[in-house]
């Protein structure tokens, strides 16, 4: 396929890649050239997908000016492990989840539709346990969860599912708490 052969990307389909590609950390910007829909679109969808509780955060607008093409990586790949533990703090304060249980629910609201596997190695990297400790973990989750309204759901086959309305209570909860925290830092 050559460049002169490509159109504007449009539909359900490609709202979903861009959403996708932002979950990702691809600068809009770069969304935009992908899929040649101008910026102001694709921050759109991006935003309403923020707003849906689709998204965590928006991604930068492009890439550092100067950056070289080869040394370029999207911004969800860098582990900040302050976010990290400023999120898995809020999730233990806020629904008195154990560490490894915040570590889930962070992966989960991260991306919502995750394998029993995947799910194992982020509370497990020397794989001590065996992948049934999650099945433990997702029941005590649960229990703790439902009283808040938020339910983690079984996708047969696959693994487990945190809902759209569940993640966005979540981020807004979470956003709450840490707003609440810096206002008491200061």
């Amino acid at each position: 396929m050559t460049t002169a052969s490509v159109q504007n990307v449009r539909g359900p389909l490609a709202d979903h890649i861009v959403v996708r590609l932002a979950d990702e950390g691809v600068p809009l910007s770069a969304i935009g050239r992908a899929v040649r829909r101008p910026y102001a679109e694709v921050h759109a969808i991006v935003v309403e997908a923020r707003e849906a509780g689709h998204l965590v955060a928006i991604p930068p607008s492009d890439w550092p000016i100067g950056s070289r093409r080869d040394s370029r990586v999207p911004e969800s790949t860098k582990i900040i492990l302050g976010e990290m533990y400023q999120m898995m703090t809020a999730l233990m304060r806020l629904y008195g989840l154990q560490p490894n249980e915040a570590k889930i629910l962070a992966a989960l609201v991260k991306h919502p539709d995750r394998t029993k596997a995947s799910l194992h190695a982020v509370i497990d990297d020397d794989r001590k346990s065996g992948p049934k400790i999650i099945d433990v973990y997702i029941c005590r989750m649960r229990k703790k969860l439902r009283p808040k309204g938020i339910v983690i759901e079984t996708v047969w086959g696959r693994g487990v599912m945190l809902p759209p309305a569940a993640r966005s209570t979540i981020l807004k909860e979470v956003e709450g708490f840490d707003a609440a925290l810096t206002r008491l830092e200061a």
